[in-house]
């Protein structure tokens, strides 16, 4: 079955252009099958973090449950470990 399609235009910077050739050259496919299998990895990918992830990251980007430790025996210590 054929999926239908539509065109995408892209400036790419002239060094990443070349480098996507030369990339797609070495690995025998063109240039648009290599951009599709990029953007399909992306796309699909299974590591997007969960709710409980994102608010993870959030409090560490505020500074928030950061623990600090003197040395390795302090942070072991408070580890429990």
């Amino acid at each position: 079955m054929r999926k239908e399609k539509t065109r995408v235009t892209v400036d790419f910077p002239f060094a990443e252009h070349r480098r996507l050739k030369v990339v797609s050259a070495l690995m025998g496919i063109s240039m648009q099958e290599y951009i599709i299998e990029c953007v399909e990895e992306k796309l699909y990918s299974e590591n997007i973090p969960n709710a409980k992830t994102r608010k993870a990251i959030e409090d560490l980007e505020n500074g928030i449950g950061i623990k600090t430790a003197k040395n390795l025996k302090d942070l072991k210590k408070q580890l429990k470990m």
